[in-house]
């Protein structure tokens, strides 16, 4: 079984400050506890069959969806706001076992970084 070794707020800020390359990090706990990444794939796979409706279900539904699922079982998974190829656009990260990590629940992709997605505002 994993047991998360916790790693406190000043450490997390600039761990995602770093990996994500944005200064704005709201952090809003003392504590954070990785997970695995097996944890992220498989809170991805709890959305595959979600339909995408323009403006009802979108990217944002969807970031908030899969933090949902993922607040279940860690606090190391936050909402990201930022750009996709220019246009305003919602993901996920997840401190994970393996460093940091962002997830597109939208489209399934798991990546460390992609220079298509530029983070502004990190919460978690």
């Amino acid at each position: 079984m994993y047991v998360p070794k916790e790693q406190g707020k000043v450490k997390t800020y600039f761990q995602i400050a770093w990996a994500l390359k944005t200064p704005v990090v709201l952090l809003q706990d003392q504590q954070y506890y990785p997970c695995l990444v097996s944890q992220v794939l498989s809170w991805q796979a709890d959305l595959s069959n979600a339909p995408y409706v323009i403006d009802v279900h979108d990217c944002d539904n969807f970031a908030f969806r899969y933090k949902g699922v993922a607040d279940e079982f860690t606090n190391a998974v936050g909402i990201v706001l930022g750009k996709y190829l220019n246009t305003w656009h919602v993901w996920n990260m997840a401190i994970t076992n393996k460093g940091i990590r962002q997830v597109e629940p939208q489209q399934g992709l798991y990546f460390e970084h992609d220079n298509r997605y530029r983070p502004m505002v990190v919460l978690i």
